[in-house]
């Protein structure tokens, strides 16, 4: 009888550090699994960070690559500007010249 109520006594006597084990037990898995999670956003954060630089430097080289076709557009403006221009002149001198023949034509 003596053992068994040495071993209740016992049983007892272990319940706080028991208790306190547990609790340490679950501060530690509760702490693990904010840890996990922490490092899943993070994951996730840099995951999109590099998405989004990725992204960023594929919209720059479009943008660059827009800006020197309207640079290049521009300049063929230009030239068809100039030339037309050029093909102007020579359409008006050539139009002066039939009337000038149509005049001395019509002058004989």
């Amino acid at each position: 009888m003596r053992q068994k109520a040495v071993m209740l006594l016992c049983c007892l006597a272990s319940l706080p550090v028991w208790a306190q084990t547990v609790n340490v037990d679950a501060l530690l898995l509760s702490a693990q699994m904010a840890y996990q999670e922490a490092d899943g956003k993070q994951d996730q954060a840099r995951k999109r960070l590099l998405q989004a630089e990725e992204e960023l430097k594929q919209a720059q080289k479009r943008l660059a690559d827009a800006q020197l076709q309207v640079q290049q557009t521009a300049q063929l403006q230009q030239q068809a500007l100039a030339d037309k221009a050029a093909a102007d002149a020579v359409m008006q001198q050539a139009t002066q010249r039939l009337r000038d023949a149509w005049q001395q034509k019509e002058g004989q």
